[in-house]
Formats: C-alpha cells, structure tokens, sequence
C-alpha cells in the first residue's frame, strides 16, 4: 500500500490529515437543460444481432436480453452536476487514507497485466472498481456529491433532447450501428476489442480530438456549447442510487394494452384469436410482445400501460422509484461485456443486475466502478 496511510496516522490534527496531497478534483459537468427526456429501454435487443429489431420478420423475442420490456415514459428532472469521468484509484484512495472511505477490496485485478491494479502509479488514473454500493456512496458524500439515479445517468448518456439528441449507445460515433465500435477504434468493452487483447480500462480520461467513435458522450446545449463526458460506454459499469425494479414505467392500476395467449383458456377460441403470441415468457410475465403480423398491426404492445404522462406532462422520478429493494442499478457496459451482453451497452439498458446474485448493493466486481453527481444549488 502507499505510504499515506501511515502519513495519515502521523498527522492528525482536528480530524483533518496533514501531509497528505490531495488528487485533482474531477471537473464536472452541469445539466440544466433537456431535463425532460423519455426514460427506459428503447426497444427489444438481440443477443446475437444487437442492431437488429427483433420484432421484424420471423425473428423471436427470446433472442432478446430485454424479454420484460416496459414502456418508455416522458420524466422531468432536476438541474444536477455530473462527474467528467468515473472515479479514480487514486481519488478513492485517498478517500481511504482520510478515513472517509471503508478499505475495499483490492485483490482481484481488472486483467493479468494488472495484478497490482489498485496499488502503483501506473494506474492510478484509471478506474476504481471492486466497490460495494455503500463504499461507492460514501466516496460522493466524502467530495460533497451522491450517487446519480439511474434517470439522472441516462440523461446524460442520452443526451439534451432539446439540441436535437438521443442517443441509442452513449457513445459518439456509435448510434445505430454498435458494429461501429470495432472500427475504426476500438472502444473499452470486450465486445468491441481484438479477442487477442486482455479486457482491460483505459485511463479516466482518453486525449483526443473528438472526432468519430470515442468512450465519450458530447453534451450539447441551445447556445451551441459542447462538452465531452467520458465512459459511459465502456471501461466500467456503474452504480447508481436507485433500487431495482422491472416494471417501474407501468401502472399497476390500469388494464393491459394487449392480452397475452398466456392468458388464455384452453377453450377460449376468441381469446386465441386476438391474444399477442410470447415465445419466451419467464415466470408468467410478459411485458413485451411482438406482434404476429407487423405489417397489419403495430410491430410491438406492451402487456402493460405506463402511467399518464407525456413532454407536457412528464413524471418526476419520484413518481416511478421504489424505496427499498434488494439490488440498485448499475448502468453501462464494461471492459468484460462480450457480445452476449451487448444489448447493455445502450443508454436506456435498465437490466443488468434483473438475473445476477452476484450484483447485490454488498458484493463488488471487477467491472463495476462509479461516478457522482452533485445537486445544484
């Protein structure tokens, strides 16, 4: 470990360590406009082929990440700071030697070429990562900030949709087309590398001109300002404050859009007739359906209805999160996300921890890091 820890309990004077050179303050930042966005996943992804449309031609829905896909709805924000870049091994160490930060987990390294990851120089701009949820939060609260929500993080991960943007990847330069990640360069995510190289981060923040695909996102305001917000993409996935919950965009009180065939008794033949088919339906659920016959009927409806809301009339997220739960959202994709996980690199990918025990707010991960956020005053 680095000689600051025993800096720390040489020097304390009124709770403050002395000696100690802080890390550079990471630059944030500010959010104010397009705070009224439509949150959740866009659409059904494929495994396989995350650009096509699953609900088009002959394609299942069970070739799909996103089987319990819920409605988009239209949400209002508050104006909040965000941080450039995620948190850095030498800014959560330091948080450590001060005494803010619980000790993490520094044994697992990110790749084999990083066996000392968390301990030397050289990669002490790079993402921290093997955090627990609390050690994550109490890093924020250490510089004066939180943990984003999940709407907050895919405000910025979609863009200002009042200068024209929303994004499918937050990524720029990867729209549409994920396939773009793998050329001309090759972004941190295991899904867009050469398979000859280790999954490994990149520093917190790549040098570049901001031209074509990078690990960035380019926040845009209506008086033409720009500016670049790193690794929302790849590098690390990321904690967020709120707790997990599939359907959070559908009413609970209202009828469904549409009647699945699940429903349906056997000899129910008008039921039959009208139901929506679902191939891969888990545990009787059925959130989003493809229709049989696109082309006569809308290519996909929801087994559910979302609450009324719209731009003029949006939510507010404490319209639609819960207050308690066993797991909290972790947003983006990661240097380990392989093309089975490519449906999560898009900006409204909810679903991450919906089928891992292992993404539990107490567990760490060696491709989950964080970064924070701060109200404005």
């Amino acid at each position: 470990m680095r000689s600051w820890a025993l800096v720390f309990f040489i020097f304390v004077s009124s709770g403050c360590a002395v000696g100690i050179t802080p890390p550079e303050t990471t630059e944030m930042v500010k959010i104010d406009e397009g705070l009224v966005f439509q949150f959740g996943a866009d659409g059904p992804c494929s495994v396989a082929e995350p650009d096509l449309n699953v609900c088009d031609g002959d394609k299942e829905l069970n070739d799909s990440n996103y089987v319990n896909l819920h409605p988009r709805v239209w949400v209002q924000l508050k104006p909040f700071f965000v941080d450039l870049h995620e948190v850095t091994n030498i800014q959560y160490e330091f948080c450590e030697a001060m005494g803010a930060c619980p000790k993490h987990n520094v044994v697992n390294a990110v790749a084999a070429s990083q066996a000392k990851y968390h301990l030397t120089d050289e990669f002490d701009g790079f993402p921290v990562v093997q955090v627990t949820y609390d050690q994550a939060e109490a890093y924020c609260q250490f510089v004066g900030g939180r943990l984003p929500t999940e709407f907050e993080w895919e405000r910025v991960a979609r863009g200002n949709l009042d200068a024209g943007q929303d994004r499918l990847y937050p990524a720029e330069g990867v729209d549409q087309d994920l396939l773009a990640c793998k050329s001309p360069l090759e972004l941190p995510t295991d899904y867009c590398r050469n398979n000859e190289l280790e999954a490994v981060p990149t520093a917190a923040v790549i040098a570049g001109n901001n031209d074509g695909p990078m690990d960035h996102v380019i926040e845009k305001t209506k008086d033409g300002t720009q500016t670049a917000i790193y690794h929302m993409f790849g590098n690390a996935a990321e904690w967020t404050s709120s707790f997990y919950g599939a359907d959070i965009t559908c009413d609970a009180d209202t009828t469904l859009g549409c009647k699945p065939c699940w429903e349906c008794s056997s000899n129910d033949d008008a039921c039959k007739e009208n139901c929506k088919e679902c191939t891969d339906c888990k545990d009787g659920e059925c959130a989003y359906l493809c229709s049989d016959n696109p082309v006569d009927s809308p290519a996909r409806s929801f087994a559910c209805v979302p609450p009324t809301n719209s731009k003029e009339s949006p939510l507010s997220p404490a319209d639609l999160s819960l207050t308690k739960g066993a797991k909290r959202v972790i947003r983006g994709g990661s240097v380990f996300d392989k093309t089975s996980r490519a449906c999560l690199f898009q900006s409204g990918a909810r679903d991450r921890v919906q089928s891992s025990s292992a993404l539990t707010p107490d567990r760490t991960q060696p491709y989950v890091g964080f970064r924070c956020v701060k109200d404005v005053e």
